[in-house]
């Protein structure tokens, strides 16, 4: 089942949404399956201590995973917006050699490839990314590029050594560039998902198994529970996927990169 419509919703619904379906969880089995527990495992005040026990293997057991996972998202995002960064100075950088070329027509042409590509990371490329679709939309203006760098004639010395920093700043777009399409799509595994779902279900189930006799303790200590969970789980999600929704990594280096170093402003 596809659940990438997570993404369209704004963040502070999304946590809202898993919290309230954790805690309704939490909440129901507290409410409807605490009576028909209790007489099936014969709880009380005694059994607490057993089932506290276990809860703290399992919380602690548990609260590792779940740590290591949310670092691991956090890096994998963080990981990707240095990509989309390191890319953008690249792409300025490249910019700034070929526009020291002397040649007027190898110069204007450029500058107006360059710029035209970073246009079209920012409005079709980036669009796609945050679809979780691998971006196309300007690679045919990549080639253009290349393909006229390569064509400029380096008549003098002077000239080979503006061309060579040039062709060596774009092999490094080139490079970041394909370092970023394959980030578009890196996320959490789906079996590391099942690990994670069973888990907070499993500590939202010990949390039943506790006889408490205040009512409102007991409802109390479910819901706290559930979200302590529940907002780890939202974290976790909305960061996976680094792309995707409204917490993800950003254009702004290539809308600056456009602005101020190309002085372009059409489509921003």
């Amino acid at each position: 089942m596809d659940f990438y419509w997570l993404y369209n919703i704004p963040t502070w619904a999304l946590f809202l949404l898993i919290n309230g379906i954790v805690c309704s969880i939490s909440l129901l089995g507290c409410l409807i399956l605490r009576g028909k527990i209790d007489s099936w495992l014969g709880l009380s005040e005694e059994t607490n201590g057993i089932v506290g026990q276990f809860m703290s293997f399992t919380g602690v057991f548990y609260g590792i995973i779940f740590g290591l996972v949310a670092v691991g998202a956090w890096e994998t995002f963080n990981s990707a917006n240095d990509r989309a960064e390191a890319e953008a100075s690249v792409l300025a950088g490249f910019y700034q050699d070929v526009s020291r070329l002397p040649l007027e027509a190898e110069r204007s042409e450029l500058e107006m490839l360059t710029r035209t590509y970073t246009w079209q990371v920012i409005n079709r490329e980036w669009p796609d990314q945050r679809q979780g679709i691998s971006p196309t939309g300007a690679e045919q203006t990549l080639d253009r590029i290349g393909d006229r760098l390569y064509k400029v004639p380096a008549e003098t010395p002077n000239l080979e050594i503006i061309v060579a920093e040039a062709i060596g700043q774009f092999n490094n777009l080139v490079e970041s560039r394909r370092s970023r399409i394959q980030s578009v799509e890196q996320a959490l595994p789906g079996s590391l998902w099942w690990v994670i779902i069973i888990g907070t279900f499993i500590n939202i189930v010990m949390t039943w198994m506790l006889s408490i006799r205040n009512k409102s303790l007991d409802i109390g200590v479910n819901l706290l529970t559930s979200l302590l969970l529940g907002t780890v789980l939202a974290f976790v999600i909305a960061m996976d996927n680094p792309y995707r929704g409204e917490l993800s990594v950003s254009a702004d280096p290539y809308i600056q990169v456009y602005k101020r170093v190309m002085g372009g402003t059409s489509g921003l």
